[in-house]
């Protein structure tokens, strides 16, 4: 495992705009063309953003140096608040093992890449970021390319649940979430499907899901797949900045979905068929008692709803 991770803490004025000004400043200053960083990505814990980042070359002082001279130019401009160089800790017994955390900075860096580069680009229009939705599409494909499944998916919901305060399942949406839950992300990736946009994300999840059963498989894997799963979930519902009453609503009501749902046809919906989701695209929705993420729609403005939309 790498160690010459760095970490800095950015506290902001306001927490709500937390991710507009990582955007719109933080983005460009870590993620410049063959700059020193290479590999780089964010865990949410308020009032902070904490940044882990790893440079090209690791003994000289190559990125730390100019990054704190531009961090510290946003704090005179009042875009932030202060930035704070602490000791990174990466919680290796979580992830299981040196190896595994290897696998997880890689999947770390690769979703924040490709996360904000999203909301940069839909920040003008937030209900076309289908944020929730693009959250359960990519850790579904985690679970599948690590080999669950349908029980064993749920019992990875019902351990992040019990991470969460508890909350009850919302009934009103469990058949669409089904769905949802019941689509093959690389399918509906491929070119001309309704998010073939977002097939190297996706491929960055499938790729993570078969390294941690590769590890699993061959005894290198130092804590239960599933339970490193559920970490993982955790971790990219944070980045993806879903609130916690959002999490615990998700996670309760898919746990539900698998366990304690009852449509009318029996067999868990394992794959839906191809041409029918190469046709989807994800509607944006939240849980009606949830709060909204920054910069999202509200509860009514949007679709009581969270599925697949066919196009």
């Amino acid at each position: 495992m790498n160690s010459h991770y760095q970490q800095i803490d950015i506290a902001f004025p306001a927490w709500d705009d937390a991710e507009t000004v990582a955007l719109r400043h933080l983005l460009p200053l870590l993620t410049p063309p063959h700059g020193p960083i290479t590999r780089w990505w964010f865990i949410r814990k308020r009032p902070c953003w904490r940044i882990r980042y790893l440079n090209r070359d690791t003994g000289a002082a190559a990125a730390h140096e100019p990054l704190h001279g531009r961090l510290a130019a946003l704090a005179d401009a009042g875009h932030i608040l202060s930035a704070t160089t602490v000791i990174y800790e990466p919680e290796v017994g979580a992830f299981g093992g040196a190896e595994a955390m290897d696998c997880a900075h890689r999947l770390f860096h690769d979703d924040t890449r490709h996360l904000l580069g999203h909301l940069a680009l839909t920040r003008h229009r937030p209900a076309a970021a289908h944020r929730y939705e693009l959250a359960i599409l990519l850790c579904v494909a985690l679970m599948r390319a690590a080999g669950l499944d349908w029980y064993e998916e749920g019992d990875v919901w019902a351990r992040v649940a019990a991470h969460r305060t508890p909350a009850p399942p919302r009934l009103d949406q469990l058949g669409k979430l089904r769905r949802l839950m019941s689509t093959d992300l690389t399918v509906a990736c491929r070119p001309g499907a309704g998010v073939a946009d977002h097939a190297e994300w996706a491929r960055s999840f499938t790729s993570g899901g078969r390294r941690l059963a590769e590890l699993a498989r061959t005894g290198r894997l130092e804590r239960g797949l599933r339970a490193v799963l559920a970490h993982h979930v955790i971790f990219t519902w944070n980045r993806h900045g879903l609130p916690h009453a959002v999490q615990a609503a998700l996670a309760s009501s898919a746990a539900t979905v698998v366990f304690d749902d009852h449509p009318a046809h029996d067999a868990p919906p394992h794959r839906r068929n191809d041409a029918d989701q190469a046709r989807t695209t994800p509607s944006h929705t939240l849980p009606a008692h949830a709060p909204a993420p920054p910069g999202a729609a509200t509860a009514a403005s949007v679709p009581a709803r969270l599925v697949i939309d066919r196009m």
